[in-house]
């Protein structure tokens, strides 16, 4: 590319207008098209009857096609051999190459540059909910385009430089699996008594039960919780590891003095307001801690409608439903008041020395297994209080709890580095794609000749 020219886009490309009558008893693939040039996919299959359309446009491989709604966020692509004849909405444009003016493929790595991406951002219009991609002023996107021996130059660099990058990519991937392989490690054997040393005079976890035990009668005398079902002995065919002697293997159920999850308000989100009181969803909790980036609020009258649920200084939360399940955060000391939805349980401790010790057990690999093997419905997407207080906790003693806690935040602390490290890698090598190919297009360069 040593002379760039640039052409506009509708000269070298056409609409694809192809369209077929939608029979209600045939099967159809639908297409998706990832942001950020990430691919194009198979959707969904459906039946006809299901698209509620009399007509839909038809695809076909090699096809440029790319998204009106997400154009600004690099949906587009080619469409892949395996989705030849889906269809896909107005949603959509696809696009014919005329090749003997542009290789589908040139096009392809065009599009995912971040010249081209702005091309599309000044391309579209609309409100901030219906932005959309102009077709005419997408076709009047003026692009570099050498020959077509030259093109195929360009498509051989960079699939070279990509065949490096992806190899790179890969290496990345096998260490955050390594990484996160490690800190399940170390939970684990947090857990087992493995990461600190027992000591002689350490107070065995015993005497901590017995204190729990006298500590959730002064509550129940005051009606500070309510009386708790009772909970079925622990049995030696149930212990899944050995602990050290001074431990206790106990029911978390024994440990709390609340164990329940909350509720949507009737009405949904229509009931949040812009302040008041934080509501607390799965989206929320996170292991790391609580997030309130995106948090809702409820009036104070929900809230107190809402008594039962109300989250408190010192709590845990647990995720208990859907994709995030076994998730879970501690609640700061100085927590104001919040409230939860059905999908957050709440896991009040008796003795709230022992919360930072709980909580790494409930995101350890002993008690998220648990939490799998032991969900509710057809569906399995679901944790029963019923079942979640009969989980099985490790207890030690309560000075062995602070020396793991804080062995357990120091190597935490290393493990955070290499994560750091593993996605500055990453980034960079996203950052070395977009240089190759903003130099393997000369996109750096002033535009030579613009051929109408």
């Amino acid at each position: 590319m040593n002379s760039i020219k640039f052409i506009r886009l509708g000269k070298v490309i056409e609409r694809n207008m192809e369209q077929i009558s939608i029979d209600d008893n045939q099967t159809y693939k639908q297409v998706k098209v990832r942001l950020w040039g990430k691919g194009v996919q198979l959707r969904n299959e459906v039946k006809g009857h299901e698209i509620m359309s009399a007509k839909r446009y038809i695809v076909k491989p090699n096809q440029f096609i790319i998204s009106k709604i997400d154009a600004r966020n690099g949906a587009s692509g080619l469409i892949p051999d395996e989705l030849n004849g889906a269809v896909i909405t107005g949603d959509f444009l696809s696009f014919n190459c005329k090749v003997d003016l542009i290789l589908p493929e040139y096009l392809f790595w065009l599009s995912k540059t971040n010249w081209f991406i702005e091309q599309c951002v000044k391309a579209s219009s609309g409100t901030t909910n219906r932005v959309r991609l102009n077709e005419k002023k997408f076709l009047e996107i003026e692009i570099p385009l050498p020959d077509i021996q030259q093109q195929k130059v360009v498509i051989n660099k960079i699939n070279n430089v990509v065949g490096i990058i992806s190899k790179i990519d890969s290496e990345l991937n096998e260490q955050s699996e390594l990484v996160a392989e490690l800190r399940r490690a170390i939970l684990h054997q947090a857990v087992q008594g493995q990461v600190v040393e027992q000591e002689q005079n350490d107070t065995p976890a015993l005497e901590l039960l017995k204190e729990i035990e006298v500590e959730k009668k002064e509550l129940l005398k005051n009606k500070l919780m309510k009386k708790p079902k009772s909970l079925p002995k622990v049995t030696c065919d149930e212990i899944p590891f050995k602990i050290p002697e001074n431990w206790e293997w106990v029911r978390l159920g024994e440990l709390v003095s609340k164990l329940g999850a909350g509720k949507t308000p009737l009405g949904g989100d229509k009931n949040y307001v812009s302040s008041g009181v934080k509501f607390i969803r799965s989206q929320n909790v996170w292991n790391e801690g609580l997030n309130t980036d995106d948090i809702a609020f409820i009036s104070e009258e929900m809230n107190t409608s809402m008594a039962g649920s109300i989250v408190e200084s010192n709590d845990i939360l647990l995720n208990i439903t859907g994709g995030s399940i076994g998730r879970s955060c501690l609640i700061s000391s100085d927590f104001d008041i919040g409230n939860v939805n059905q999908h957050v349980a709440i896991i009040r401790l008796i003795d709230p020395k022992i919360r930072q010790y709980i909580h790494k057990c409930i995101i350890s690999p002993l008690f998220q297994q648990e939490i799998m093997n032991v969900q509710v419905g057809v569906s399995r997407e679901g944790l029963s209080m019923t079942k979640l207080a009969k989980f099985l906790i490790p207890l030690p003693p309560i000075e062995e709890q602070e020396r793991i806690i804080n062995k357990v935040e120091e190597l935490m602390n290393v493990i955070q580095l290499l994560e750091q490290e593993v996605m500055s890698s990453r980034n960079d090598n996203t950052l070395l794609f977009q240089k190759v190919i903003q130099q393997t297009f000369q996109l750096d360069l002033l535009k030579e000749d613009i051929m109408v």
